[in-house]
């Protein structure tokens, strides 16, 4: 029967499901010592882009990626932090000041979606190219206004557990064995099928870093 074919829809949802789960748990294990976070998420989006894209998966590429790009993706992750804590501490102040001017507080408003853009582009994109992280950063930018709507919703599967919560923390915390086992995976492979289309335009002129390192060790 066709239904049970390796090639029919239902097993590739069943083989998917079954990778965002092995995916989850990988990318938790790899949050527990945090400095490895920033790693883990673009060792995430690396797989999840494989899955988009319709390509056959093994579970080693997490690791292998999670061990190239370490490095990299430290220094994003370690930007990425130290934005937030900055935009942490003026709000803290706005906080402290209501008196301030309402201007400072949708600059601020403004900052953090900046903000949010270079978290949510530049792991999918140092999983995807090679690069430096001032020209992942303006890349990040310039993705997420151009693509705008996409960017939004991005952000929206991101906030979604954050937005159940304050509206209703009961089922938020019901869920919470759902986004454990395999929210996180699911989410990103989600960006990773809007991401798909926008990684296709750079790629017709950017290489892969798979690609990059063909041609280092060609030179």
């Amino acid at each position: 029967m066709k239904l049970f074919q390796s090639d029919s829809p239902w097993i590739r949802l069943i083989d998917n499901m079954g990778n965002l789960v092995l995916l989850n748990l990988m990318f938790l294990l790899c949050c527990l010592p945090v400095v490895t976070a920033p790693a883990a998420g673009t060792a995430l989006y690396s797989c999840t882009l494989c899955m988009a894209r319709g390509e056959k998966l093994e579970l080693s590429r997490f690791w292998q990626v999670w061990k190239r790009e370490f490095v990299v993706s430290l220094k994003a992750g370690g930007l990425v932090f130290v934005l937030a804590a900055l935009l942490a501490l003026d709000g803290y102040y706005l906080k402290l000041n209501p008196a301030a001017p309402a201007f400072l507080r949708y600059g601020l408003y403004v900052l953090a979606f900046f903000a949010g853009c270079l978290a949510l582009y530049m792991f999918p994109l140092i999983a995807r190219f090679t690069n430096t992280i001032p020209q992942y950063a303006r890349l990040s930018l310039a993705l997420a206004l151009r693509y705008l709507p996409k960017t939004l919703l991005m952000m929206l599967a991101v906030c979604l557990p954050v937005l159940l919560f304050l509206w209703n923390a009961e089922l938020a915390l019901r869920l919470m064995i759902f986004w454990l086992l395999f929210g996180i995976a699911l989410t990103a492979f989600f960006n990773s099928g809007l991401l798909k289309g926008i990684f296709a335009v750079l790629e017709e002129t950017a290489p892969a870093p798979e690609d990059a390192e063909t041609q280092e060790r060609e030179e």
